[in-house]
């Protein structure tokens, strides 16, 4: 470093000589700190989580992240763990819904002391819904051709309202995005037919098997033919119109 310039001011400037008013000396050139932290992210159960990129802070003389050779051929990378430290708990896609750290690495840089900060990734929860008939593969065509469920979160309609219409083409459906915590009280999320076709009542048994856990909410309907017989008016039979009973289960006149 070379210093030039130098001079005396003031009133007394005049009782002293300045010696040596140009002179050469050493300095230090430190790096400039730039915080990079991740960005906070929201994901369902099951899923990767995506590097959904960071946030800098700190940047000098109109530089960025996309300045030549800023950071080297250093490459920033992410974990995913249960404490910013890295330490805890990895996640993975059977991790269950809760909040992790998103914690970014691997950059390095000549002129900048890089400082990571963590991000959070969020997991929300799951509710799935199928139906199973146990019909003999709709013998007698009594199953109605569609069901509405709604969604109920610790038996209370959900918020937003979640319905879903299942039917021939899919008995099956999954509602995402769902927030899993009230507090530190895990949500029972369940599900509900909004309406009941006479067809299903008169015709099946229904058996319901539903459960909330840290890894989703299951819902499966077991929708059972009743046993028995019914009549059948006017069945033309060989060329003669006759009454006939058959059976629930069976295509054969009996």
């Amino acid at each position: 470093v070379t210093v030039t310039g130098l001079a005396l001011t003031g009133e007394k400037k005049d009782n002293y000589d300045l010696t040596n008013p140009d002179f050469t000396t050493t300095g230090d050139i430190t790096k400039k700190d730039l915080t990079v932290t991740a960005n906070d992210h929201t994901i369902d159960y099951g899923e990767e989580p995506d590097n959904d990129g960071v946030t800098y802070n700190g940047f000098v003389n109109g530089e960025d992240e996309n300045t030549s050779n800023i950071f080297g051929e250093s490459t920033l990378t992410y974990a995913y763990n249960k404490q910013a430290d890295g330490l805890g708990a990895p996640y993975t896609t059977s991790s269950p819904v809760d909040k992790y750290y998103i914690i970014p690495s691997g950059l390095t840089s000549n002129n900048y002391n890089i400082i990571f900060q963590p991000g959070t990734l969020t997991v929300k929860q799951v509710a799935t819904i199928s139906v199973d008939w146990d019909d003999n593969n709709n013998v007698g065509g009594l199953r109605p051709g569609s069901l509405t469920f709604k969604l109920l979160a610790n038996d209370s309609d959900a918020e937003p309202e979640r319905t879903v219409t299942l039917n021939e083409g899919n008995w099956s459906a999954t509602v995402k995005g769902l927030t899993a915590y009230n507090g530190t009280e895990l949500i029972d999320y369940t599900w509900s037919l909004v309406s009941t076709p006479e067809t299903l009542s008169n015709n099946y048994d229904s058996d319901e098997n539903q459960s909330t856990t840290e890894t989703g909410a299951t819902a499966t309907f077991t929708l059972t033919r009743k046993t028995g017989s019914l009549t059948v008016k006017n069945t033309v039979v060989s060329d003669l119109t006759t009454d006939a009973t058959v059976d629930r289960d069976r295509k054969s006149v009996v």
